[in-house]
């Protein structure tokens, strides 16, 4: 898988790294679960699924995986520094 696709994610992977450092890291395996959602909803609707419900059950995995990265990011640095204070 030596292309340009390939190429240019791995040039997005190390400017999130490098400008956002460990929130770049989570931005960015955010955005390929998101993907990986949007591939798996549009072979599902290629293999006869119901459009409507796939994107429905897609929408709200990605809505929900969506507001519990938030979570993570705001009460998980918290809590290390609580845990190792």
């Amino acid at each position: 898988m030596h292309s340009a696709t390939l190429i240019l994610m791995l040039i997005l992977a190390l400017l999130m790294i490098i400008v956002g450092g460990a929130t770049g890291v989570r931005a960015f395996l955010s955005i390929i679960f998101n993907f990986a959602i949007l591939f798996l909803n549009i072979a599902l609707i290629a293999w006869g699924f119901p459009a409507l419900v796939i994107t429905s059950i897609s929408g709200l995995i990605i809505l929900a995986t969506t507001i519990l990265w938030a979570v993570m990011m705001i009460k998980l640095p918290k809590m290390l520094s609580t845990v190792l204070s």
